[in-house]
């Protein structure tokens, strides 16, 4: 299956195509060493410069992050997770998101164990000839190898409300308004 791919290394970033061999882009790329990239463009860090290529072969060890594109696996192996929000610096990127770990687990000890680190949502921020540029992705997955730090956020870090959002339903007219009956109750307490 051919997924776009869109990967930040230690001094360009690349976007393209791929050809995905597994369930999961994060399980493919722990097992690959070299990623075979067609219809790539690659931008450079230090002056911004573009090259447009019509395939190239990238090594895994030369990524600091990759946006998690493509499908998400299973439905069935998917469990609960609390999100963690965590800053990673990976090389010349700084990454703020979400961890998912298990609600009773430690984080920490989690991160430990993982050679990809995925972060969603997250944002990158990098600069690319002297310019500043942050980039949002519903995920990202980060090299353990190539990580500098990694430190606790905040969700105003990663860019989130603390307003939560609900959705009204258009009512219906021939329901019956309990609100008042509610606040009438909840006085009595």
């Amino acid at each position: 299956m051919q997924i776009e791919f869109s990967a930040y290394a230690d001094d360009y970033t690349v976007r393209g195509k791929i050809a995905l061999e597994r369930e999961r882009l994060a399980d493919w790329l722990e097992a690959a060493s070299d990623i075979d990239v067609t219809g790539l463009t690659l931008r450079a860090l230090d002056d911004g410069r573009e090259h447009d290529l019509p395939a190239a072969q990238i090594r895994r060890e030369e990524l600091c992050a990759v946006s998690a594109t493509g499908p998400r696996g299973r439905p069935d192996r998917r469990i609960r997770t609390r999100a963690y929000p965590m800053r990673a610096v990976a090389g010349p990127y700084t990454i703020v998101g979400y961890f998912q770990a298990l609600p009773t687990a430690d984080p920490w000890t989690m991160l430990q164990r993982r050679a990809i680190v995925a972060l969603s949502p997250a944002r990158i921020t990098f600069d690319v000839a002297g310019e500043r540029v942050e980039e949002a992705h519903a995920g990202l997955l980060v090299m353990h190898s190539k990580i500098d730090s990694l430190d606790d956020a905040s969700d105003a870090d990663v860019g989130l409300s603390n307003a939560i959002e609900i959705p009204l339903a258009a009512a219906d007219a021939r329901a019956k308004d309990m609100t008042v009956e509610v606040q009438w109750l909840s006085r009595d307490r």
